[in-house]
């Protein structure tokens, strides 16, 4: 930047082309508030949490910190991360590792998905294109499966944050136990089973011989860990696995676990043997019908509205038309139906959640279908 206004100033440039050096690679990605799962659109809030990557081959261009407010009147880039390395595939891990850890809460970012990005096969090997991302994602997920080493370190994690924040409370309480009896023991092997969708895992963890190694087994991987000190709130987590650091990010409540790990971002649930042979017992869950109304996926100003009351419309129809942070999108119609009301005008500044359209019922309570 400061070369860039000595130019302008007339001055000469302090270098010739030979002077110009070549070392490495460097890899950035630009991180912005912007919700994937709502075709990118803008999003806006306040950011509550905020840290960032840090490392000697990774730097962050940020304008924003805890307390920032991001509103809908200027651009949505947050920030760019850039990671140097010796050659393409050092510069590309880097930048997997740096996103694992960038951790931004209040505020819906791009993180996971430019992550997703890096973890393609196609994307490690060059094979980039302009119809990259129409090829290989539907919307914001990736078309192939996730990776399974992916899975089980993410199970892994949670299991352990699970174990160790069970045996942080019941130290805390220990003095109020009786001493009358065996008591309950801490060592040994301890038992879980994980899942996330349709995916389960078995974990045997066991103390290791160290303060802060563990030798845990997922189904039939042994692998073994150094953990950090831990905090009963930690939201980022570095896991030392098989000789390799992993960096992850959770949220957690109670036995559920949200975890953000190289683009794959679940739910996982950790339960006690018990437990599992309990669930076999559970409902299955039932699907709710289909919402009658169209909500705001963002806060914007309206400045198109192109349906009336009693028109037929098809999913997919964009109805409604948003201005935010210098960008136009359309509001899809998520089903085949017949609108009952317009609520929104032509000018109009709306909030994520506030209701544009509605349509037309059946009496058994489905959404009118168009013929």
């Amino acid at each position: 930047m400061e070369l860039q206004l000595r130019i302008a100033a007339g001055e000469p440039l302090p270098f010739d082309q030979a002077g110009v050096g070549f070392n490495g690679w460097a890899m950035e990605a630009r991180i912005c508030a912007e919700d994937p799962a709502r075709g990118f659109t803008p999003a806006t809030g306040m950011i509550t949490r905020y840290a960032e990557p840090r490392g000697d081959a990774v730097r962050v261009d940020s304008g924003v910190d805890t307390g920032s407010k991001i509103g809908v009147h200027y651009d949505s880039m947050l920030a760019k991360v850039i990671c140097h390395g010796k050659d393409r595939e050092a510069a590309r891990t880097g930048l997997i590792e740096a996103l694992n850890g960038y951790h931004i809460e209040g505020v819906v970012t791009n993180i996971d998905f430019a992550n997703s990005v890096l973890c393609q096969d196609a994307f490690a090997l060059g094979n980039v294109d302009t119809g990259f991302i129409a090829r290989l994602f539907d919307g914001h997920l990736p078309l192939s499966p996730p990776d399974d080493r992916h899975l089980k370190l993410s199970a892994l994690a949670a299991a352990l944050v699970y174990h160790v924040r069970t045996i942080v409370v019941r130290e805390s309480v220990k003095t109020m136990i009786s001493r009358i009896g065996a008591g309950k023991s801490t060592a040994g092997v301890h038992h879980y089973v994980v899942r996330s969708k349709e995916d389960v895992y078995e974990i045997q963890l066991e103390k290791g011989a160290e303060a802060n190694l563990w030798n845990i087994r997922v189904n039939q991987d042994q692998m073994v860990v150094e953990s950090p000190d831990f905090e009963f709130y930690r939201r980022r987590l570095m896991l030392k696995i098989d000789g390799r650091y992993h960096r992850f990010r959770l949220r957690i409540e109670r036995s559920f676990f949200w975890i953000a790990f190289c683009g794959l971002t679940r739910l996982f649930e950790v339960y006690r043997p018990g437990e599992w042979e309990l669930i076999t017992h559970m409902p299955t869950r039932v699907e709710s019908p289909p919402s009658n109304e169209l909500q705001c996926p963002m806060p914007g100003l309206v400045v198109d509205v192109s349906v009336k009351k009693g028109d037929r419309v098809i999913r997919g129809q964009n109805l409604v038309t948003l201005e935010s942070m210098k960008m136009e999108s359309g509001v899809a119609s998520p089903v085949d139906g017949m609108i009952a009301e317009v609520l929104a005008a032509v000018g109009d500044a709306v909030e994520a959640g506030d209701v544009l359209v509605r349509f037309m019922k059946h009496e058994t309570g489905s959404v009118n279908s168009a013929h």
